[in-house]
């Protein structure tokens, strides 16, 4: 519930003046704050807390908002901040009037009387709607239905499409007195003090609704809703207000109060003639309201050292107290301490019996040492200055005790002597008991530190080590299962199991890495618990289990099994409490990183578990309770009563540039100072100190990164690009929280890490590749023209060697076998063979000059392809007396040389053989250039290739037609024979490039 209270200044201003600063504020002043059940933390100037604390609001997230005369600030459980939401346009007071959440996350501010700011739920947006008086304002309320009110001093005003309206008072329902105080019942209705009357305004509504009318006509008054959901209205005395119900538990979020009933029914007040802080027990607060007065109050800070101003509860149900040197809160603790006992200067034993009782001891070395029988709220003391340090119970409910001088029996209230320690040798009274366990009937097990395990018989204390199997060393804990199994820890990490009965011949298992075995539970699973650490033993193998905080599972002297599967651990951090199902899930490997609840000193717990003997130092009584022993005391706990585990919340305080300014809006890094830091934090008002963080910075990390409770993230070396910073938050219990994301920040690029720069670079590689590429090819084609030149000339060298040597060597020798053939004076025979030689003289003579026409035809002297197949042909026609005829269609083009050579080569023997062979008296070359093909042919009017010439694709022992296909195949190109008795048609068809 919100009050507005327009008197309330004054009532404020007043303590103000009237109660007196604090003197000593800290620690000390926290011891002197008496509140039975309540954990004080008091948070002053030393612990960075603001002053003057006049207003507070819890938001959505958990964040805790304070509003002071200097300014507005926020605490996250961890460290208070300034946080000023006042546009630097705004020339307003920093005085902080009113502070009120907004159930979407936001939070309304009123700077002064003047201003209402709004600041949304990302942190970071802030709007100013216009429309409201330029002083006067009072203060907000958000409705359930999402509509946001202001009152002024004689108005209501409702901010519609982000501007106040002002409400008509006829129209809406109200009188023309001034609106003096507004709240909300149980649905989220919105209820107001005007006049003589409460009002009433339903979800939706335009129009209020009078409720009653007031005992106490134009006094304004307070609303305060006690823990039955009644509504009172209160000026001097108290009125019911029938038929509204109120809610009895805080919301999500919540504002703050002058008085109000806390989640455990106690009456708070800092207002209606209270000196400092009061409060009133539920039963006597509820018996004056309902006789129409204020309750009897008890003062629970005085004036001379508190100046309270207001009072909120959160949505744990912490009280929280505004005061003008700092801020206090009360946590309702979960533990009860068990009196005489809770201020034992030694070690506390516990032993729960079946009936309902406890016994509990107390262990000092010469000091305070009692023994005493819990019963309820009632002790009965059955033995002074008896240190006893370990406890065992029959299966008869007999406790039995081992202590310094003996051991004793306890049944009932009945206390005796059962089996004194001899006074010398090994069991001297020089060393406590650290175990003591029955070992059948009238026999016991009794470990004595530094001097070994024993077992006593009546007054025979048998020392039981080595020789029987057992390690060297004293037990450091013990217990028995359900089927008489004796097991025993020790301080080298040695588990002993003994057999029913059995005094000798254990089984041992090996536990590393926990130090000494503090503690033990058999079971499914069995659990064991040591110095440094906590697991499963499963089948002689033993498996750690690790919580999501490392570090937790540390001296563990208790372990019990509670109902709802829940496994409690009392450790030197505080009582923890596991699910059997997630400890299950270490013996399948997967035993780290497990949700845990905790409860600590925060909650009422008195300090970590006590590390020494006595233990165990947790157990279950019959009806439920824990029984916990801690270093500074003895309490008892509930596990129902420890409530829902609240989520956490990630927030991000603070995002800075490498220079120091803020980038929680956004912003921009220059090239050369690309580096950001931020301050990031978990926020969880139940579990502080207790929430994992992860964050990465978007455009940056591919992974999350880790941090605990609150970190100081920096990056430095920043890439170009669009950054955001995400944030997740997970409390001991909960899953990760929804992610948390900062403002956009551009990270500028420098001139070389632009697309223009990159635009450049390409096209600076690409010129320099062509031009090396042209250079290339221009080295290429130089030396290709050389080497061409090279060629051509030792063409032109062969050609004019075998033109003016050989052709003429054998052009002679052919003219001198000639006229021998004619000369008649030879012998017919050898004139005939004179002839045959001419013959072949004559065809060598037309190859040679066709090999120097084709030297030539590519040589310096480029001849074409038609001249030079005519010389050819007209060299054959000549020796032969066939015509020969050339006809070329389309522009004759040049062909590259091994195309050039190929083709000529190829209608060359196509020449030769129409000559030879076809006994033709008329051969044409046709030769037809295309645009992408040049085709060829040979045409003979002979008598056509014989059959078997075509069958075999060659003439036997002659390649030529052979020769002719594979040249045609280098080249990429077809050819085609066409034969019969009318003549021989050879076609080539080549690509022409």
């Amino acid at each position: 519930m919100k009050a507005v209270h327009r008197r309330l200044l004054g009532v404020r201003a007043l303590l103000a003046c009237v109660v007196l600063g604090l003197l000593v504020w800290g620690g000390a002043f926290a011891d002197e704050i008496k509140a039975p059940g309540y954990v004080v933390t008091v948070w002053g100037a030393s612990e960075g807390a603001p002053q003057d604390v006049g207003n507070m609001a819890q938001t959505a997230d958990g964040m805790i908002w304070l509003g002071t005369n200097n300014g507005l600030f926020r605490f996250d459980g961890h460290h208070f901040s300034e946080f000023n939401v006042a546009p630097a346009s705004l020339h307003v007071s920093r005085q902080v009037r009113d502070v009120v959440p907004d159930p979407k996350g936001g939070l309304w501010v009123l700077y002064g009387d003047a201003v209402e700011v709004h600041l949304a739920a990302d942190g970071r947006t802030v709007t100013v709607p216009q429309g409201l008086p330029t002083a006067g304002i009072s203060g907000a309320y958000v409705h359930a239905d999402g509509r946001t009110f202001v009152t002024t001093g004689d108005s209501l005003y409702v901010l519609t499409e982000g501007h106040w309206v002002r409400c008509d008072a006829s129209a809406w329902g109200l009188p023309s007195a001034p609106i003096d105080t507004v709240g909300s019942n149980a649905t989220g209705d919105m209820l107001a003090i005007a006049g003589e009357s409460l009002y009433r305004l339903p979800g939706g509504a335009q129009r209020f609704v009078e409720v009653t009318k007031l005992a106490e006509p134009n006094k304004g008054g307070l609303l305060v809703a006690d823990p039955e959901g009644h509504l009172w209205v209160t000026y001097r005395k108290y009125m019911e207000v029938p038929g509204v119900r109120m809610a009895t538990q805080p919301g999500a979020v919540n504002t703050n109060h002058i008085t109000t009933f806390d989640t455990r029914g106690t009456f708070w007040t800092v207002q209606q003639g209270c000196d400092g802080l009061c409060s009133a027990s539920r039963e006597s607060a509820l018996a004056d309201i309902r006789e129409e007065r204020r309750p009897t109050r008890a003062s629970v800070i005085p004036a001379g050292n508190i100046s309270a101003l207001t009072l909120m509860l959160d949505a744990t149900g912490d009280l929280w107290v505004g005061a003008r040197q700092g801020l206090v809160r009360f946590r309702p603790t979960v533990t009860e301490p068990v009196t005489p006992f809770e201020k034992g200067l030694g070690w506390f034993g516990v032993l729960p019996a079946a009936d309902g009782t406890t016994l509990v001891s107390t262990y000092t070395r010469g000091g305070y040492n009692k023994i005493g029988l819990v019963d309820g709220n009632h002790v009965d003391i059955l033995a002074n200055d008896t240190a006893v340090s370990a406890l065992t119970r029959l299966p008869d409910g007999t406790a039995i005790l081992a202590g310094d001088d003996a051991l004793y029996r306890v049944s009932g209230k009945a206390f005796q002597v059962l089996s004194p320690r001899p006074d010398e040798g090994p069991t001297a009274n020089t060393d406590p008991a650290q175990v003591v366990l029955p070992a059948g009937t009238g026999r016991f097990w009794v470990s004595l530190r530094d001097r070994g395990l024993f077992l006593v018989d009546g007054n025979d204390w048998r020392h039981v080590g080595a020789p029987e199997g057992f390690p060297a060393l004293s037990p450091t804990s013990g217990t028995i299962d359900a089927v008489g199994v004796t097991w025993f820890g020790f301080s080298d990490g040695s588990l002993a199991a003994l057999a029913p009965g059995s005094i000798s011949s254990p089984a041992i298992t090996r536990v590393p890495s926990i130090g000494a075995i503090t503690a033990i539970s058999p079971g499914e699973p069995f659990l064991v618990g040591g110095e440094t650490g906590f697991g499963v033993v499963n089948h002689g193998t033993f498996r750690p289990v690790e919580l999501r905080r490392h570090g937790l599972l540390r001296g563990v002297t208790g372990i019990v099994r509670s109902a709802g599967g829940y496994v409690w651990l009392n450790t030197a951090k505080g009582l923890i409490g596991l699910t059997v199902r997630d400890i299950a899930t270490a013996q399948n490997g997967a035993g780290h990183g497990l949700p845990f609840r905790i409860v600590t000193t925060a909650d009422g717990m008195p300090g970590g578990a006590q590390q020494v003997r006595p233990l165990p130092t947790l157990h279950q009584a019959a009806d439920g309770k824990l029984w916990i022993a801690g270093v500074s005391g003895l309490v008892t706990f509930r596990p129902e009563d420890l409530g829902r585990d609240l989520p956490a919340t990630p927030s991000l305080m603070a995002m800075r540039d490498g220079n120091g300014t803020s980038l929680l809006a956004g912003g921009e890094l220059q090239p050369g100072q690309r580096s950001m830091d931020a301050d990031i934090v978990g926020v969880s008002l139940t579990d502080s100190g207790f929430v994992d963080l992860r964050y990465r910075l978007l455009g940056v990390d591919t992974a999350w990164r880790y941090a605990a409770d609150e970190a100081k993230v920096s990056y430095s070396d920043l890439p170009p690009g669009q950054l955001r910073l995400e944030v997740q938050a997970r409390g001991p219990s909960g899953d990760w929280s929804p992610s948390l994301f900062s403002a956009t920040v551009t990270s500028r690029p420098a001139f070389f890490e632009t697309v223009w720069f990159a635009v450049l670079m390409a096209l600076l590689v690409v010129a320099a590749a062509v031009v090396g590429h042209r250079y290339r090819m221009a080295v290429v084609r130089r030396r290709d023209e050389e080497t061409t030149q090279a060629k051509l000339r030792e063409r032109d060298r062969i050609a004019r060697e075998l033109h003016d040597s050989m052709l003429q060597g054998m052009a002679g020798v052919m003219l001198r076998v000639v006229a021998w053939e004619r000369d008649r004076r030879a012998p017919d025979e050898l004139r005939s063979a004179f002839k045959d030689v001419a013959g072949q003289l004559s065809g060598l003579i037309l190859e040679a000059r066709a090999r120097v026409i084709s030297l030539r035809s590519v040589a310096s002297y480029r001849m074409p392809l038609s001249d030079a197949l005519r010389m050819i042909g007209d060299d054959h026609g000549s020796a032969n007396g066939a015509v020969f005829d050339v006809a070329v269609e389309g522009e004759e083009t040049p062909l590259d040389d091994m195309t050039h050579l190929a083709v000529l080569d190829i209608l060359r023997e196509a020449i030769h053989n129409a000559f030879r062979h076809a006994k033709a008296s008329h051969i044409a070359l046709v030769l037809r250039y295309g645009e992408a093909t040049l085709v060829a042919e040979v045409k003979d009017n002979g008598q056509g290739i014989p059959e078997p010439v075509t069958a075999e694709g060659r003439r036997a022992g002659h390649w030529g037609m052979v020769t002719m296909r594979e040249r045609v195949q280098e080249i990429g190109g077809s050819l085609s024979i066409d034969t019969g008795s009318g003549g021989t048609t050879v076609t080539l068809v080549v690509p022409v490039s």
